[in-house]
């Protein structure tokens, strides 16, 4: 259940970059402009429900414990995962259909497919981690104070909307403009700032950014999301809480780092656009470095909490937990969690986000290593057709590559002999070895063997949904779906994911002595 929340979370996150990088849109356009900007705030809302959900599980163990009983001894049902894919498809197809440079003019079109595709999506996702009565019973525990919490993490960002009126943002933005003003100060020479309009930014050789630390950047909606947070927290733990202690020194604290983090935030913003890119800065970091640090914020409240015994009556707190190292389950689904996270965190904070590949590679390891004991169970023996196959599938995707486009070779010239033999050597290993072992873990593996029903066609819909869904990981469609659909007809063929892993790495390893031979990473 966890491990499928995690996954849901990964995919809203891939939603969310695909039409940020993809798709041009202004809300005001629209002619529909509240609904627009619902659709944009769907991370952050899931984000909060998220960190909501973990405190109800540490909260009330026992209507947990009973949630986990009812799942378990519910039986195997295929249709959640279909419809939830089926769903996931839909949402993407207003970029596969190219309307992503005028989303604007297609708002009209595009929104049907976001609609159906979100209403599928989630009821076949509920479904998927447990049944009906299930959920009934987990929101219905306490008098429906689940329910009455997971409502209310989902309306919080419009509940910080709302009170931020409330503050006095003006006087606030002061102090947060003095103090990014003095941190700019502190890594650079070509200072820019004009404190009457509230600008301020980096005058340098490479263009240079200014922003405007207004209303939302002068640290007001991250106070009223700590506030609501905390509040949410003391509301969970009553019983076990120290009032008025608690509020006298979670709240204060909570938000000083708030603010702290939001100076840092602004300040790393006005440096990557100053130094990097404004694009980066703007599409990239300006859009989730404030939810990513808003989670931290929310984990470590949570730690330093639960942590601190002069907080609670008693010294001891329940914390359930789960043996995830030798699950088989969890091997399959969580390298490629891990793989996504930090795919995600390379688009964030990097221009070129296959330069950040040795941090891929250094997730993908520590993910590999971590769930190896469940790993290690695996049957292993070397199967020619396998290797043949692969082959196959190696040689026809260098064929008919099409003409090589894109910056990553010039940005790779800029690493160096020494880092672009390092970058060369990380990225030989994860797309050889490690990247095919976590793909056909989660899509042959977990996804392709849920979806596997004795019926014929329950069998071939299973494999044209884990190639279709395979297929959006790779800028090649088409071609990444008959690769997909090769190496889950070996996975089916004796019922072994290790089969379809071999021709995997055999793929790729082709693909990437050629692309070292030619020097064009842009190949893989």
């Amino acid at each position: 259940m966890f491990l499928l929340a995690g996954l849901f979370l990964v995919e809203l996150a891939v939603l969310a970059i695909a039409y940020q990088f993809f798709a041009s849109i202004e809300c005001q356009q629209t002619g529909w402009s509240a609904g627009c900007t619902l659709l944009r705030s769907l991370m952050g809302r899931a984000i909060v429900v998220l960190a909501a959900s973990g405190l109800i599980a540490v909260a009330w163990p026992d209507a947990l414990r009973r949630f986990l009983a009812e799942v378990a001894a519910a039986p195997r049902r295929t249709w959640p995962a279909l419809l939830h894919f089926v769903g996931l498809v839909l949402m993407f197809i207003p970029i596969l259909r190219g309307w992503g440079p005028e989303l604007g003019a297609h708002f009209a079109s595009a929104l049907p497919y976001w609609l159906a595709g979100a209403a599928l999506a989630m009821v076949g996702g509920l479904a998927w981690v447990a049944p009906g009565s299930a959920w009934h019973h987990l929101i219905a525990h306490n008098r429906y104070s689940v329910a009455l919490v997971l409502v209310l993490a989902a309306i919080l960002p419009d509940l910080a909307e709302t009170v931020r009126p409330l503050w006095d943002w003006t006087a606030l933005s002061s102090i947060t403009f003095a103090a990014v003003e003095h941190l700019l100060n502190l890594i650079s020479d070509e200072v820019y700032s004009d404190p009457a309009l509230y600008q301020i930014g980096i005058n340098s050789a490479l263009g240079g950014i200014v922003v405007r630390i207004g209303q939302p950047c002068s640290g007001v909606e991250g106070f009223a999301l700590i506030t609501a947070f905390v509040a949410l927290y003391g509301y969970l733990f009553r019983a076990d809480l120290r009032f008025p202690r608690y509020w006298l020194v979670v709240l204060p604290l909570g938000l000083l780092a708030s603010w702290i983090l939001n100076v840092l935030r602004i300040t790393a913003l006005v440096w990557i656009g100053a130094r990097v890119s404004p694009d980066l800065a703007v599409n990239g970091f300006h859009s989730y470095a404030g939810w990513f640090l808003f989670t931290l914020l929310t984990l470590a409240v949570i730690a330093v909490v639960q942590a601190t015994p002069w907080l609670h009556r008693t010294n001891a707190i329940a914390r359930p937990g789960l043996p995830m190292r030798r699950d088989p389950v969890a091997a399959q689904i969580l390298p490629f969690i891990a793989m996504m996270l930090a795919g995600i965190l390379t688009s964030t904070f990097l221009i070129e986000p296959a330069l950040g590949y040795p941090l891929v590679a250094f997730v993908l390891i520590a993910a590999l290593w971590f769930v190896w004991p469940a790993l290690r169970q695996l049957p292993l023996s070397p199967d020619p057709l396998s290797l043949a196959l692969g082959g196959v599938v190696g040689a026809a995707w260098v064929i008919f590559a099409p003409p090589a486009t894109g910056t990553l070779n010039d940005s790779l010239a800029t690493l160096g002999s020494l880092g672009f033999a390092l970058w060369v050597a990380f990225r030989l290993l994860g797309t050889a070895v490690l990247v095919p072992v976590v793909e056909e873990l989660f899509f042959r593996g977990y996804l392709l063997s849920r979806l596997d029903g004795p019926a014929p066609w329950r069998r071939w819909l299973a494999l044209g949904i884990t190639s279709a869904t395979f297929a959006l990981l790779h800028g090649r469609w088409f071609a990444a779906a008959a690769a997909g659909l090769v190496f889950g007809l070996l996975a089916l063929r004796r019922g072994r994911v290790t089969d379809a892993i071999q021709a995997h790495m055999t793929a790729n390893a082709l693909i990437a002595l050629v692309a070292l031979a030619r020097s064009d990473w842009t190949l893989i």
